[in-house]
């Protein structure tokens, strides 16, 4: 039985396609594998797979008895619940260590970057794999959504390398497609409150406290103004309903290079003082606020 490659719930785009990538450069280095994702594949991710001719991974709920790549996370918060009885045998990611622990030796290779597809570009040189045009172009993309096109202060230049030589190698406008991609992101119609929180929804035990965070990224966030009442009461029954400590979301606006920050927490001035900002009914805005990885997890994690 093949190795699956796997990433977080709630995927994103770069959570989808790196597992893709990952599967195919084992795959070509003697190690058979096929990828899985965690959940529905996002508007976004159906955009860049729709693109270059990729097949919707197939949804993955349980990994026991199974050899396993992990893609794009190292939190088994982020993982199936019976991650404990199967073997990692790769993990490849661009985020902090979170507590997976392994009974045996495993493949691992983290770097300090803005996608976990620039982490894969690394890893098809070491096992000398060409990545064909079609998955170097869904990986292009995916540095594209994981940066912001740049703007995330996650960026850097491994990105800026790994998303020229993958262009050139699918032959594609990076920026011209890459536009297409965030207007696809920012359609919103036939969305939910609830839809909207968790396209990009994680979960973390902050000094043991249970904490949510999840943001929307838009090119202009006024588009997601109707939905905010909707989404303000969700926030608060989400996180009554599931005794979070905090429950924290921003709506990104891509253009303006900000965030409309939500917080609802059991500390909401603590939150506050670490992001630095001032809060009027649960809300400010945060110019230069665009990554949940480097600019709030950090912080809150060591403060909160």
């Amino acid at each position: 039985m093949p190795m699956i490659a796997l990433g977080h719930k709630s995927p994103d785009t770069d959570t989808v396609v790196s597992a893709i990538a990952a599967s195919y450069i084992l795959t070509k280095a003697g190690f058979p594998c096929e990828p899985g994702m965690q959940g529905e594949a996002s508007a976004e991710t159906k955009f860049v797979l729709s693109k270059f001719g990729l097949q919707v991974p197939e949804q993955i709920t349980s990994v026991a008895g199974r050899e396993l790549c992990i893609v794009d996370t190292a939190n088994p918060m982020e993982l199936p619940s019976d991650l404990a009885e199967a073997k990692i045998k790769f993990i490849f990611d661009h985020h902090a260590l979170k507590g997976i622990t392994t009974l045996e030796p495993f493949n691992g290779f983290f770097t300090t970057a803005g996608c976990t597809c620039t982490v894969l570009v690394m890893v098809a040189r070491v096992y000398n794999v060409a990545i064909p045009a079609n998955i170097a172009g869904a990986m292009a993309l995916a540095i594209v959504s994981d940066t912001v096109m740049f703007k995330s202060p996650t960026t850097t230049d491994y990105d800026k390398h790994a998303l020229l030589e993958l262009a050139k190698t699918a032959g594609i406008d990076y920026e011209k497609v890459g536009m297409e991609m965030l207007r696809e992101k920012s359609k919103l119609t036939g969305e939910t409150a609830e839809s909207l929180v968790h396209r990009d929804y994680k979960e973390f035990d902050m000094n043991g406290k249970k904490v949510a965070i999840a943001q929307l990224e838009l090119i202009d966030a006024t588009v997601a103004d109707e939905f905010v009442p909707a989404i303000r009461e969700y926030l608060q029954t989400h996180k009554e309903a599931n005794k979070f400590h905090s429950v924290i979301f921003f709506i990104t606006d891509i253009m303006k290079e900000g965030s409309h920050l939500y917080v609802y927490s059991d500390s909401d001035g603590k939150v506050a003082e670490i992001m630095g900002c001032d809060l009027n009914n649960n809300c400010a805005w945060v110019p230069g606020l665009m990554s949940r990885k480097k600019q709030v997890v950090p912080p809150l994690a060591e403060k909160l």
